[in-house]
């Protein structure tokens, strides 16, 4: 029976910039005997709960302060804007899915929080980073509940 605690739980873990899907999606299909539709369902919503937050934050804060105060910046701004000019087509047709692809892999340091920091630094605006960052997270959950459902399904085959 899933009860509210571990439903919180799992949403939650889900928003931890360390883990995310890779973590929370196994965990409750394998600790709290979840099916599968509900795990995926409960972890990409966890996971997509904060894009809007952190593009805000990072659009507010972050990047307003990093532009004024650090030297970095006008580096960073410099070699973004001259790599957008030279590939100014390619960038245009193919940032926004390279980005979804990005986050889609479900590899350490590819998910929602990067990809989220990563369109803002691109210059993508909050609705595509959104569209983009979570249809990239969706596609990160199916392959991470597909990879689980694998790996419970064949050991269970194995030792049983």
């Amino acid at each position: 029976m899933v009860i509210w605690e571990q439903i919180l739980r799992i949403f939650f873990i889900s928003m931890l910039p360390i883990g995310e899907l890779r973590v929370s999606i196994p965990l409750a299909i394998t600790a709290y005997h979840w099916s599968y539709p509900l795990a995926f369902i409960i972890g990409v919503l966890g996971n997509l709960v904060f894009i809007y937050p952190v593009t805000w934050l990072l659009d507010t804060l972050l990047l307003k302060w990093v532009k004024n105060g650090w030297f970095g910046y006008r580096v960073l701004e410099k070699l973004l804007t001259r790599a957008q000019t030279k590939t100014k087509e390619v960038y245009q047709r193919w940032a926004k899915w390279g980005l979804t692809a990005f986050v889609a892999i479900p590899l350490p340091l590819t998910g929602a929080w990067t990809g989220t920091v990563g369109a803002r630094l691109l210059g993508l605006s909050r609705r595509d980073t959104f569209f983009y960052v979570g249809l990239g997270v969706i596609i990160a959950g199916f392959i991470v509940t597909l990879a689980t459902f694998l790996v419970t399904k064949g050991v269970h085959i194995f030792f049983i």
